[in-house]
Parts: structure tokens; C-alpha cells; sequence
């Protein structure tokens, strides 16, 4: 059971190809993570247990370091995909 929301609220959802071949995922902004008012971004791909989740604001300054700009997918899966349906 889930008792601590991770997802805030959604901002924007949009699903890219990935190419011809390759499998396509799920781009969401959101507002969320640990007081959730961080502006975050998750890359949700179709199977389960595949969820990048990142801060833009720390992207935007270039920073892509695990430990700093790392999120757990796991924590936020579940509401991203119920927000993708």
C-alpha cells in the first residue's frame, strides 16, 4: 500500500517513438519529489520497473550526476503510469 504521494501534480504528458525500432516511452513533467514542489521529469518506458525520474532545474544546469540529480523510479511509477492511462 502506498501511503506517501511522490507526484504532485502533472503538468504535461507526451509519448515519443523512439525511432523506428526502438521502443517508445513517455515523457511527464510534474511537480513532485521530496516536498513536492521540485519541477521534475520522468521517462516512463511501456515495461514495468522502467522509470527515469529527474529535477529539470539540476538538467538545465547541466548537471546529469548520480547521488545529485538521481531519483528513485520506483517511488514515482505507479502515479506516472496511472496519470499516462
Amino acid at each position: 500500500m502506498r501511503n506517501k504521494s511522490y507526484v504532485h501534480k502533472i503538468q504535461q504528458i507526451e509519448y515519443h517513438r523512439n525511432g523506428v525500432m526502438g521502443t517508445g516511452f513517455s515523457i511527464v513533467k510534474f511537480s513532485g519529489g521530496n516536498l513536492n514542489k521540485l519541477n521534475m521529469l520522468g521517462v516512463v518506458f511501456p515495461d514495468k520497473g522502467n522509470v527515469a525520474v529527474f529535477n529539470l532545474d539540476e538538467l538545465a544546469r547541466g548537471n546529469i550526476n548520480f547521488g545529485e540529480n538521481s531519483w528513485r523510479g520506483d517511488e514515482f511509477e505507479h502515479e506516472l503510469r496511472l496519470a499516462i492511462q
